[in-house]
């Protein structure tokens, strides 16, 4: 239902992909009745079918299993996962909840305060928590300069929102990697995929914000590969040439081991 929602909703889709037109005049909608919504799922199942067709390996579906939460507070034991491969949300601070509206909309239906919550309640989130609270956070040296760096920049809002904003990723952020220790089994696997960015011309080294975050909950790098990114949003934007001429961010997968040190129940 997703893929079929986006693929129909592709004119509607700017230059900059994580929004969606929403103000469309009448004779602009799309109107699909339930016959061809039906339609175009089973055609899409079918051509899923054949590729899974084509596959040669075993799929247990009994070991599989959802388990719906969030990565700050796992419904996870201690030590019971071998392994977590994740992409958290960047820190360049895209509305994912405007990103994924379609994919809401087809979750909650026109319903537009419960969208509005779940929008309020991801990771990365543009809106500011009425009740965030400010204190020193364990996030190593390279993370607490990027945030000094951004409350005395000197540009509007840098020490009131933006400051806010990033310190509340980081804050979640720092949340998710210590849930993320304490379900991991000793030895067991973390990897995830993250990318730079930057605040005006300040440089957000995630990776390495991310490496120091884990290394405090006892999660040791011992893989990284670099690559370009094909798409940047930073580019899309004309008021970020203010800063920087052009944006070439680097995404990264890391790949860490928990240790066998400071293993507690």
């Amino acid at each position: 239902m997703f893929n079929v929602v986006r693929n129909k909703l592709n004119k509607f889709i700017p230059s900059n992909p994580t929004w969606i037109k929403s103000k469309i005049a009448p004779h602009e909608k799309i109107y699909l009745s339930n016959r061809e919504i039906k339609t175009l799922i089973i055609e899409y199942l079918n051509e899923k079918l054949l590729i899974a067709q084509e596959r040669t390996y075993h799929i247990d579906l009994d070991k599989a299993k959802i388990i719906h939460g969030t990565a700050s507070n796992l419904p996870l034991n201690n030590h019971s996962v071998d392994a977590i491969i994740t992409s958290p949300p960047y820190c360049t601070r895209i509305d994912y909840g405007i990103a994924t509206l379609p994919e809401l909309s087809v979750l909650v239906g026109d319903k537009p305060q419960q969208v509005d919550l779940i929008r309020r309640s991801l990771t990365g989130r543009t809106t500011i928590d009425k009740n965030l609270s400010l204190h020193p956070l364990n996030i190593g040296k390279t993370g607490n300069l990027f945030l000094k760096s951004v409350m005395n920049h000197h540009s509007r809002a840098s020490a009131t929102y933006y400051y806010k904003n990033y310190y509340q990723y980081f804050s979640e952020i720092t949340k998710t990697i210590e849930e993320i220790a304490r379900v991991l089994k000793v030895n067991g696997i973390f990897g995830c995929v993250v990318q730079d960015s930057f605040y005006k011309e300040i440089y957000c080294d995630l990776s390495t914000i991310i490496k120091d975050i884990a290394s405090m909950n006892d999660l040791c790098l011992v893989s990284r590969h670099d690559f370009t990114s094909r798409n940047n949003m930073a580019n899309i934007h004309k008021h970020a040439k203010k800063y920087r001429k052009k944006t070439i961010a680097t995404e990264s997968v890391l790949v860490f081991q928990k240790g066998v040190n400071n293993v507690t129940n």
